[in-house]
């Protein structure tokens, strides 16, 4: 178990840049997900992503390691794209 610790508090300086470059790595790659046939988003990152620059009014504090996100359901998504192209006609 010392042994354990010991390499843990080696790495533990590093571990939050580690984080925050695995979680950004995440964020990205789920917002480049597009459903084949449409080429449409099938993912929404609703997540800071760790970098990035606050909105206003939002915390400058970090983001952790966690991404949350909205998966798009292909038929749903093409219904919200016809109605708001009927609502700009």
């Amino acid at each position: 178990m010392t042994t354990g610790l010991r390499l843990l508090g080696a790495y533990l300086p590093a571990l939050p840049a580690r984080i925050a470059a695995l979680t950004a790595s995440c964020a990205g790659l789920l917002g480049e997900i597009r459903w084949p046939r449409s080429g449409l988003p099938a993912v929404r990152v609703l997540s800071r992503i760790p970098g990035a620059l606050p909105e206003s009014g939002e915390a400058t504090q970090g983001t952790g390691g966690i991404v949350s996100c909205l998966m798009f359901d292909v038929c749903v998504f093409f219904l919200h794209a016809q109605v708001s192209t009927l609502m700009v006609n």
